[in-house]
């Protein structure tokens, strides 16, 4: 670890102590103050209930505050961020865990809009608990933006305070039970209006997941989420971008399943001359990462298939034993053949190249082999010893889907001009925009979609901006 790391670590605990010290302050004076007058009510005698439900609450609020408070730094800490931030991310990367932190930062907050009407009469008319929930949320956002714990996100606001609704609907329906059972005379017609906000939430994260299943293709991961303003970059060309619309070819790839994964890793490890480690199998949303029962680890992606192999007898060469050298100036038959012992063809028609951080590069653009697309590229490091230390096959296999009206080359450069892209640019760089060309990107559904690839000058150093193709 770094000393600047250390350093940064540091500065994160005190920060986290400093709120846990005023929490604990905060707490310990309505503990004398106000609970103990609340429970005892100027009687030697403890209400329990009473007491259970103080209990109850302030226990609540510190894992709340734990959980919204004392987590890892991020790169945004102290920022705020746009309204529905994270609810257009979660959209455009159609990832599962990012629409499940949604729904989680709504069910949060359920409990609190549940337990205060509950103990409390006061909460019992419900725009006080709304209220409370209300404030209670922009207080701990206004602590992550002041201590640099987190962002200030709107869309957190609008999710907790719903999850306090959704809470308060669940306490009027117990609330209608019991006076149902003591044979008194709720009106349903409250109990159902309180029940608004879950039908609501039930029926947006619906029409969310079928307008997202119905769509013909999946989302590009260069999609803008938040547009910059005019003045944030000087932006420049000396291009004349063509203004005619035309047509392009969206081709389709295949998405495998943990068990195909599971599958496809046995029978390379087996080609290999090992096998398949059972115990050590981790399986997350995008990739599957499995180990063979020695020296290799390979990491699968769903979409298209692509993965990553790693000899570890290679990269971590014990002391001792006569270390492989890796070879630098082999030539392209001497690697295709080695590839070949690993089960991979690199189709012809691949470019061939070798970069120093990446090793030898195969590239491929869309060569057509008995009907099959193949794009990509694959890397490989090799050694002495005519093995490899690293293979990223990331040479996908495509089949032409269809063609689709794309936007002409001047309405994509204006967009640009609008700040509707993603760029690693800080504001206030000087971005000159050069050529133009047609390349394709991956969606969300394993669909090959095409963009337009601009070659960029930030400040004098070169980078691309890629604006999707397809007309919306």
């Amino acid at each position: 670890m770094r000393w600047q790391d250390i350093v940064n670590l540091v500065g994160d605990y005190l920060r986290l102590g400093m709120v846990l010290l005023t929490v604990a302050v905060v707490v310990l004076f309505l503990g004398y103050k106000f609970i103990y007058k609340k429970i005892c009510k100027g009687k030697r005698q403890v209400d329990v209930k009473k007491l259970f439900w103080w209990i109850v609450l302030v226990f609540y609020l510190f894992v709340v505050l734990a959980i919204t408070l004392f987590r890892p730094s991020g790169i945004w800490n102290g920022q705020i961020v746009s309204f529905f931030y994270s609810y257009k991310e979660a959209w455009i990367s159609a990832s599962e865990i990012a629409w499940r932190n949604i729904i989680l930062n709504i069910l949060m907050f359920v409990p609190l809009g549940f337990w205060l009407p509950l103990g409390m009469e006061k909460f019992r008319f419900f725009w006080k608990t709304y209220v409370f929930g209300l404030l209670f949320t922009v207080g701990i956002e206004t602590l992550q933006l002041a201590f640099s714990l987190g962002i200030f996100e709107v869309a957190d606001v609008f999710n907790n305070t719903l999850g306090t609704m959704i809470g308060y609907g669940l306490y009027k329906v117990i609330a209608y039970v019991m006076q149902l059972l003591k044979k008194e005379n709720p009106k349903l017609s409250h109990v159902f209006i309180s029940q608004i906000p879950l039908i609501l939430t039930t029926a947006m994260f619906a029409m969310i997941f079928i307008a997202y299943d119905k769509q013909e293709l999946g989302n590009l991961q260069i999609e803008c989420i938040s547009p910059y303003s005019k003045d944030t970059f000087k932006i420049t060309s000396n291009e004349k971008y063509s203004q005619d619309s035309d047509t392009a070819m969206v081709y389709q790839t295949s998405t495998l399943t943990v068990e195909e994964t599971e599958t496809f890793a046995r029978n390379y490890f087996k080609n290999l001359g090992t096998s398949l480690d059972e115990s050590r199998i981790d399986i997350y949303e995008n990739t599957a990462y499995y180990w063979a029962k020695d020296r290799y680890h390979m990491v699968i992606t769903y979409k298209g298939g692509g993965y990553e192999l790693t000899d570890f007898d290679i990269v971590f060469q014990e002391e001792g034993e006569k270390e492989s050298q890796k070879v630098v100036d082999a030539t392209e038959e001497v690697i295709r053949e080695a590839l070949v012992g690993y089960g991979i063809e690199i189709p012809d028609g691949a470019t061939f190249s070798y970069d120093v951080d990446r090793g030898y590069v195969f590239t491929v653009n869309k060569v057509e082999v008995n009907g099959v697309i193949y794009d990509g590229q694959l890397t490989c490091e090799y050694y002495d010893n005519g093995k490899f230390a690293h293979i990223r096959n990331n040479i996908n296999q495509f089949e032409v889907y269809k063609e689709f009206a794309v936007c002409s080359e001047k309405e994509a450069y204006e967009q640009i001009l609008e700040g509707k892209f993603v760029c690693v640019a800080n504001p206030g760089d000087q971005m000159e925009i050069g050529q133009v060309s047609l390349a394709y990107f991956m969606d969300t559904k394993g669909f090959y979609q095409p963009v337009y690839n601009f070659e960029i000058l930030v400040n004098g150093k070169g980078s691309y901006i890629q604006i999707p193709a397809i007309e919306k």
